[in-house]
């Protein structure tokens, strides 16, 4: 823990927006953090750049033809038209190669994020789950159960706790063993879960363990748990934070 991140403990335990939802305390080799240190800026509102609106809602992410490298955007919630769900994206775009540990997120465009080829990611709705697991029970993927090491299931509604890819193959359980509450609080009197957070991967035709991810959780209200997402079947993308300014990625390869 850095001097100034000492000096402020006594803050962030009361304003939680300044602090980390979630900090990592074991996690397999291909897993690493990334950092998009420049923030997210907002739309254009009436000729000039808007305040936030007030917290991302979580990335989005797209392919650029010419390079290995993906573009990351942030959003800031969306409306339906439709049947199509239509993000508020912040202006920021940023570029970074998510398989390598050393390619750190540099800002990109919003030109070529729109010439860009949209990436099948998956947050929400998670795999139907029916009916509902306790939280002493695995749960069932394809008449096959997995287990979790938490003590329950990281969201009330236990189908949110779970990650399955688009194709289906590999599989995501979100526990947490510690305090929970339904209820926010306010600013100055948050109501916070804290405890241990899990992360565990697995292959869903062999039930094989793939990774697990553990952490210290401190969070509270609009949780960082239920902003993980797949993106291919590949990565695993966890924001840590409340402003989204960085974010925890698992490499599970092709």
């Amino acid at each position: 823990m850095s001097l100034i991140r000492k000096a402020l403990s006594p803050l962030l335990a009361v304003w939680p927006l300044f602090s980390r939802a979630i900090d990592i305390t074991a996690s397999p080799k291909n897993c690493h953090e990334i950092s998009f240190s420049k923030g997210w800026s907002s739309p254009v509102q009436n000729g000039t750049i808007g305040s936030l609106d007030t917290v991302l809602s979580g990335y989005d992410f797209r392919q650029d033809a010419t390079s290995p490298k993906m573009l990351v955007r942030g959003y800031l919630g969306g409306h339906v038209d439709g049947n199509k769900l239509n993000y508020k994206y912040a202006m920021s775009v940023y570029e970074v190669d998510l398989s390598r540990k050393d390619s750190k997120p540099t800002l990109s465009s919003v030109a070529r994020w729109e010439a860009a080829q949209i990436l099948p990611a998956k947050r929400f709705p998670s795999v139907a789950v029916k009916p509902e697991p306790l939280d002493s029970q695995p749960i069932s993927i394809s008449g096959k159960l997995f287990p979790k090491t938490g003590a329950r299931w990281a969201s009330p509604a236990r189908f949110e706790s779970v990650r399955q890819t688009l194709d289906g193959t590999r599989v995501a359980l979100q526990s947490f063993t510690g305090p929970m509450t339904l209820l926010e609080g306010d600013i100055l009197t948050p109501n916070r879960d804290r405890g241990q957070v899990y992360f565990e991967f697995f292959d869903v035709s062999s039930s094989a363990k793939i990774g697990t991810v553990e952490g210290r959780y401190n969070g509270y209200g609009i949780d960082r748990r239920n902003y993980s997402m797949w993106v291919n079947r590949r990565f695993f993308i966890l924001p840590l934070d409340y402003d989204f300014k960085h974010a925890f990625v698992c490499d599970f390869g092709q």
